[in-house]
């Protein structure tokens, strides 16, 4: 086999970054939002330009939203829904529009990461093969499209729980938009499973990283890039659910609960949060530790090859041993001011959102 860094391995990664850049590393998100619902706008359009996925996850958003207001229409049930009802409804269709945007940024922020950051950076065959494993698993289209129906098939149970607790059946319409929202999250939660073994991948490989300092290496920047805006979008979808559940009246003169609610949005968030900076300070202390590894062979190698008393010999040694005094004083980790501050937005906003929809109620909890 050819050593790691021939011109095989080359080729081999400037495929990988080609297929990216093609676009052949697709999910069932783009095709439902580009090759589906974007190419048949894009055919409505005088100008025949391409649609964004904004507008076509929009449009099926609305489309949801018109099959399940259109069959309470039919049944005649929809004249006998409550306000709330209606909302509601309206809120799980901004959910799944919600779902199927966040994944199709977050398939963009994993490629984008690999394409520039990782795969050119990666030294060995096995992590260049595992990183083409998880890759061919983003079109594993029929499997996207198994767990789609498996959590819609879940949604079909929920009238079952309704009627078990007695609590008060919303209406036929609105129960075929929850089960339509919850296929259209199942793109999302495989490409959420991808993306955790995808880090747990990156956290092993090994890198061929230029720079001394690891933290100002590209590697490092589009996975940071990566993670951020992982991070924000577990924070925009925790979020949006707060102020479902606000609207619901989960939190109403119920202080515990929206504690509990908090308390778990930010431990959720949290935990994603540490495992990235983990990965992260792994990748930067494996490079530290190579770089110190090599100023202590250089060192030995100049011991050994000459005099010890040598004047040049004692210079070069002192400035090796600076250099690596140097290297072993650099920080760890990425932790800086910056991400604290991307911590604290991204905790902010499911607190915030479940504060802002239920105002009202919060003023009369703490006013007591």
């Amino acid at each position: 086999m050819e050593e790691n860094g021939g011109t095989s391995f080359v080729n081999s990664k400037k495929d990988i970054k080609r297929k990216i850049e093609k676009g052949e590393y697709y999910t069932l998100v783009d095709i439902v939002l580009d090759k589906g619902f974007g190419n048949f706008l894009r055919k409505l359009s005088p100008k025949k330009t391409p649609v964004s996925y904004w507008i076509s996850g929009l449009v099926l958003a609305f489309l949801t939203l018109l099959i399940g207001f259109s069959v309470s229409g039919i049944i005649g049930e929809f004249s006998t829904l409550d306000q709330s009802t209606i909302i509601i409804t309206i809120w799980l269709a901004a959910i799944g529009f919600l779902w199927m945007i966040c994944a199709k940024i977050g398939n963009y922020l994993i490629l984008n990461a690999l394409s520039k950051g990782v795969i050119e950076n990666i030294t060995s065959y096995q992590d260049l093969d595992d990183v083409q494993k998880k890759l061919h698993a983003f079109r594993n289209i029929k499997l996207q499209i198994f767990l789609s129906i498996f959590l819609g098939l879940v949604a079909i149970l929920w009238p079952v729980w309704w009627r078990q607790t007695g609590a008060t059946f919303p209406g036929y319409g609105p129960t075929i938009v929850l089960i339509l929202i919850w296929l259209q999250t199942g793109p999302g939660v495989y490409l959420f499973i991808l993306y955790i073994w995808l880090a747990a991948g990156i956290n092993r490989y090994e890198y061929s990283i230029q720079t001394i300092d690891a933290r100002s290496s590209e590697v490092i920047e589009y996975l940071g890039d990566m993670f951020n805006g992982v991070l924000l979008i577990g924070a925009v979808i925790l979020a949006v659910f707060s102020i479902g559940l606000a609207f619901l009246g989960a939190f109403d003169s119920d202080v515990p609960l929206f504690i509990i609610w908090v308390l778990g949005a930010w431990a959720l968030l949290l935990l994603l949060f540490f495992n990235n900076q983990y990965i992260l300070a792994n990748i930067i202390k494996k490079h530290k530790l190579k770089k110190l590894r090599e100023i202590q062979k250089e060192i030995y190698s100049l011991e050994a090859g000459r005099k010890i008393a040598d004047k040049e010999t004692l210079e070069t040694i002192k400035l090796l041993m600076d250099f690596y005094d140097r290297v072993e004083k650099m920080p760890d980790s990425t932790f800086r001011i910056g991400e604290v501050f991307r911590l604290i937005q991204a905790m902010l906003l499911p607190i915030l959102a479940s504060v802002i929809s239920s105002l009202k109620n919060v003023i009369e909890i703490f006013s007591k």
